[in-house]
């Protein structure tokens, strides 16, 4: 099987392969995550976010784009997309931008799961931060089925309880 070509950027993507673990995954080469932390490095954000995450479930697999050697060869979206498409959940920390990135992944990981009928309201969990401006942003991301938390121990908790019976199988 060929290569896919990345139109943007003239990359090339891994031939789509089935996943013998998660056969409900299609893998565009890499491995499959319990997790994928969307949102800004934390020196940019309000809270140390994914710190937290990452100590609350050290046996989970995350793929934080932060700690990637892509962000430095710049291969980071390609990187990215196929963690996102990989990913069994994903905690989305809005950030205060103007234009934050993670909107866009948090798009195709909706779309991707959506259109496979993988999507349930738990497997987008959204942190959403009283300092958010304009709150009529709320409005928007509250369209999409998920599952929206002001803080970042809100959301903790709630991976907690989600998480912890699979876990300990």
């Amino acid at each position: 099987m060929k290569n896919l070509s990345c139109h943007s950027s003239g990359r090339r993507f891994t031939p789509l392969i089935k996943s013998k673990k998660r056969p409900d995954i299609e893998i565009y080469g890499g491995e499959t995550y319990d997790l994928f932390l969307s949102g800004p490095w934390e020196q940019y954000s309000t809270e140390p976010y994914k710190t937290l995450i990452k100590k609350a479930f050290p046996e989970l697999n995350i793929f934080d784009p932060e700690t990637r050697p892509s962000q430095k060869d710049g291969t980071w979206f390609e990187d990215n997309y196929r963690a996102i498409r990989n990913s069994k959940r994903m905690v989305c920390y809005v950030c205060p931008n103007p234009f934050p990135g993670n909107a866009l992944e948090v798009g195709m990981f909706y779309e991707y799961n959506r259109a496979k009928g993988l999507y349930t309201p738990d497997k987008l969990i959204i942190i959403w931060n009283d300092d958010i401006k304009p709150q009529w942003g709320m409005e928007v991301i509250s369209r999409c089925p998920s599952s929206i938390f002001r803080t970042t121990k809100g959301a903790i908790s709630f991976l907690e309880k989600l998480l912890r019976p699979i876990i300990a199988k």
